[in-house]
């Protein structure tokens, strides 16, 4: 008997986390009036749309993403179904790099000309006693992943003529919730009453709700910070990162 396919887009409700693993695809559901309604952003070069898209990131294997669309009268349009999780981890049949062409590839699909992402200072968990050779062993590969990670968005950026800038993580927990030392639990919490999300913050580890509310809140910053600049045109053309 034949194997099915495993969908490469899941249409879900946002009480559950969209796990996307095909670009290609990605695009298909771009185009679908029943999932984005009248808002469709620019896609690659299929001309769909000339509007401009602002994204949101949290990067990693289960890259949490976010955007939001520029609307005629310049304000920027975002509901609960512009959100998700990239998938972009190695499969058996995959080399170990494939996560950084996905990224790029998803990139490709949404076209943002502004990426605001997570700016990431790793400590390893259950380091009570500071020891440097410890964290420093625990925390080389993450950090050298994440920040391959960040290249590979930035390459795509310098070559699409797009802005980026990080976020600090105690700023975005601190836009979301007041306080910059709350755990992920509240700030997925914060997502459902922001944007009527219903995600479950005992299940974050298991769903991925906690990547896409970091994202929702990232783009929220990055928006409320450099939106009107980005409406006015002030970022056309200049692919620099913002310190």
């Amino acid at each position: 008997m034949a194997k099915k396919r495993k969908r490469a887009v899941k249409k879900t409700s946002p009480s559950t986390v969209a796990v996307v693993t095909d670009p290609a695809a990605y695009v298909r559901q771009f185009v679908s009036p029943a999932v984005f309604f009248h808002t469709s952003p620019r896609i690659g070069n299929s001309g769909v749309s000339t509007r401009k898209v602002a994204l949101g990131l949290d990067l990693g294997t289960r890259c949490g993403y976010a955007y939001a669309v520029q609307t005629a009268n310049d304000l920027w349009e975002f509901n609960s179904w512009f959100m998700g999780v990239w998938d972009l981890s190695s499969g058996r049949y995959d080399s170990g790099n494939i996560g950084f062409f996905r990224l790029y590839a998803f990139l490709d699909a949404i076209n943002p000309c502004a990426v605001f992402y997570e700016k990431v200072r790793f400590t390893p968990a259950g380091m009570n006693n500071f020891n440097a050779a410890r964290i420093m062993a625990r925390a080389a590969t993450a950090s050298e992943f994440l920040g391959a990670m960040r290249q590979t968005m930035l390459s795509w950026c310098n070559n699409n003529d797009a802005a980026a800038t990080g976020i600090p993580i105690g700023t975005i927990k601190l836009r979301a919730t007041g306080s910059g030392r709350v755990g992920k639990p509240d700030v997925i919490q914060a997502c459902n009453r922001e944007y009527g999300t219903t995600f479950d913050p005992e299940t974050y580890k298991t769903s991925g709700a906690d990547n896409v509310a970091d994202a929702c809140w990232v783009l929220r910053c990055g928006l409320e910070r450099y939106g009107t600049a980005i409406s006015a045109g002030v970022f056309d053309g200049q692919s620099k990162e913002t310190q």
